[in-house]
């Protein structure tokens, strides 16, 4: 008998013992400060860090929004783009900044030039690149965007023979060289003329 009582008083008092730690823990929970509670969003709000990024002039706004325009009408290297909006009457300064911050991916915008000139006339691999590189384009970006263009410049090479002999009189050796000037392999000018009858 007593070994039951002295365990019954030991369970009824471990009951005690958890049910006084769980009265505990709701009394912490309840009378918290209100500092454990999550924050509200305008106080997230109110913590965020302030931009870095200055506010646009008038001028910078207007120069952002020609130079966008312009870039939806053709194809533009950054220095390209830069002299066409300093000959708008805009400022280095300010010409610059919108030619680096419109967000024109330049290197797609040599490959788009090379295929404008190639729709618009004939070009040798080595002209087109050339007049690339006199447009603004970096020489890696011209080359790169000639060799993407997937010109044949054989057949290039026999329309540019062919549009000589349209606009004057050419010898087989005349008109060799100057295809080769513009730019040709000799073996490719050499297949040219004799592709248009010389």
């Amino acid at each position: 008998m007593n070994i039951k009582r002295t365990t019954i008083v030991g369970v009824l008092a471990g009951a005690l013992t958890i049910a006084g730690c769980g009265v505990s823990v709701e009394s912490g929970s309840t009378s918290g400060s209100g500092t454990s509670q999550p924050s509200t969003s305008s106080e997230q709000e109110s913590s965020a860090p302030p931009s870095d990024e200055p506010e646009l002039s008038v001028s910078q706004q207007q120069a952002l929004e020609s130079a966008a325009s312009y870039l939806e009408t053709g194809a533009f290297s950054q220095k390209g783009l830069i002299k066409q909006l300093k000959f708008e009457g805009f400022s280095t300064q300010e010409a610059t900044y919108a030619a680096k911050k419109v967000g024109a991916d330049y290197k797609a915008e040599a490959v788009e030039s090379a295929m404008s000139y190639l729709e618009s006339g004939s070009f040798s691999q080595a002209g087109l690149v050339k007049q690339l590189v006199f447009e603004g384009f970096p020489k890696t970006d011209a080359t790169a965007a000639v060799k993407a263009s997937g010109a044949d410049w054989g057949a290039e090479a026999v329309e540019a023979a062919q549009s000589y002999l349209d606009s004057g009189s050419f010898s087989r050796s005349s008109l060799t060289q100057q295809l080769t000037f513009e730019g040709f392999t000799s073996a490719q000018a050499a297949a040219a003329v004799a592709a248009v009858g010389l």
